[in-house]
Order: structure tokens, then sequence, then C-alpha cells
């Protein structure tokens, strides 16, 4: 692996780790302090290196998430997966949306990070919700 990648694996690691103790220790008013403006979105044009970096952002995330013995939740993703692009200066969305409860649950949430047209966490479930509050 390219030492520059070995770079992104290492800091998307951290970002986790990092965003894992804000989820768990912070209030949701605190965190969403951290995640940006809200009801602000991010700008939709990204150069070819920003969207380069979405693409590998994306990847190393979900490749360490499976590979993580304890799943990380889809804000802990986001969250991480924001700081990791806004370090590189490039624009994202974290967006939490709600669809109707699932038996047995009295919310149904999810979070997810979009860069310019591509969702980098929480695509596979993004669909089904509808977003409610956003942070650019």
């Amino acid at each position: 692996m390219p030492l520059q990648r070995k770079v992104l694996l290492l800091e998307v690691l951290l970002a986790l780790a990092v965003a894992a103790f804000r989820v768990k220790l912070m209030s949701f008013r605190k965190l969403a302090l951290q995640l940006g403006r809200q009801g602000c979105q991010a700008s939709q044009q990204l150069s070819a290196a920003q969207g380069k970096m979405a693409l590998d952002t994306e990847w190393m995330m979900a490749s360490l998430c499976r590979r993580l013995p304890i799943q990380p939740t889809c804000l802990m993703q986001a969250a991480a997966a924001r700081s990791v692009l806004s370090r590189r200066g490039v624009p994202s969305t974290v967006f939490i949306g709600v669809a109707p409860p699932e038996k047995g649950r009295r919310v149904n949430a999810h979070a997810w990070l979009q860069c310019g047209e591509r969702i980098v966490t929480g695509k596979a479930e993004a669909q089904k919700f509808q977003p409610m509050v956003w942070f650019g």
C-alpha cells in the first residue's frame, strides 16, 4: 500500500475513534457544533482531486468498518469522514434523516455524509430516510 494510502488509513481510524468518543460522551447539541453549520449544504461542485479524495475516503471507511470488532454507528462514520475531508479542504454535508419507526423502535434515524453527488458514508440506507437536518 502506498504511503499516502497508509496515512489516510491511519487518519480515518483516528477520526473514527474521536467520533466514537464524541458521540458517546457529548450531547447532540455539542456534537452538532462539530458537524458544521446547521441548515447549510456544502458546495456540490468538486474538483477532480476532491472527488478522488471523497472516493478514497469512502473506500477506506467501508474497508475499516468491515474489519473493526465493533461496528461504528452511522453518525460516527459521517462525523469521522467529514473530519477527514474537511482537513483536506473537501466540502461535505452531514445529513440526519428519519423514517417510519421499525418494529420495537420508537425512532428510526440515520446519518450519512454527502460530498458533491457522492454519498460517502451511509449510502445503503440513505434512500429510505427523509433528511430532517443537515450540517455543511
